[in-house]
């Protein structure tokens, strides 16, 4: 792969290209977006984007969070690559695939076809909005009980199979993923 052009450069995208310019220097990366605007932001010194170390750079995928999105793109927990199941399909997954694997562990890389990719991040997104709506629904326990919600959430993120993420108890939760 010599090229690539993303279309949208907002705070998932521009990071993206970001990192894979910076890994990758033999890809020439660029982006393309409708608002002129922001094309012009991207182009200057005054991103149009908060994202701690973009500036190191260039303006695809998800399971990123704004505010750490270059650390995730750095080390992510895995990258989807979701493609249709055609011989042009399976061909572009593995050109993204081998752009990935310029910094990205084999074992993280995981491809599937387009419908997999696509419920695999809103089932994952489901899955995180659950966690949140639940300890949600424990501090209103704790507050009729008199438990205090981090002492339980920090007791119950102990245990292996569930794990301390996302136990947060706050008003709700939002985001362009979780609305």
């Amino acid at each position: 792969m010599v090229k690539i052009c993303c279309i949208g450069a907002g705070y998932v995208s521009g990071p993206t290209m970001a990192v894979i310019a910076l890994k990758c220097p033999s890809i020439e990366v660029a982006v393309v977006d409708i608002s002129v605007t922001r094309i012009a932001a991207c182009n200057s010194d005054q991103l149009p984007i908060y994202e701690p170390g973009i500036e190191d750079i260039v303006s695809n995928l998800e399971f990123l969070a704004e505010g750490t999105a270059i650390q995730d793109l750095f080390n992510p927990d895995r990258v989807l690559i979701g493609g249709r199941e055609t011989p042009e399909g399976r061909k572009a997954v593995q050109a993204l695939k081998e752009v990935y694997a310029n910094w990205v562990p084999e074992d993280r890389l995981i491809t599937t076809n387009l419908w997999s990719a696509e419920l695999s991040k809103l089932a994952a997104n489901a899955f995180l909005a659950q966690r949140i709506s639940s300890v949600n629904a424990i501090s209103a326990l704790c507050e009729a009980t008199g438990a205090n919600v981090a002492e339980v959430a920090f007791a119950v993120g102990k245990d292996t199979r569930i794990g301390p993420k996302f136990l947060n108890a706050s008003v709700g939760f939002g985001g362009s993923c979780f609305q």
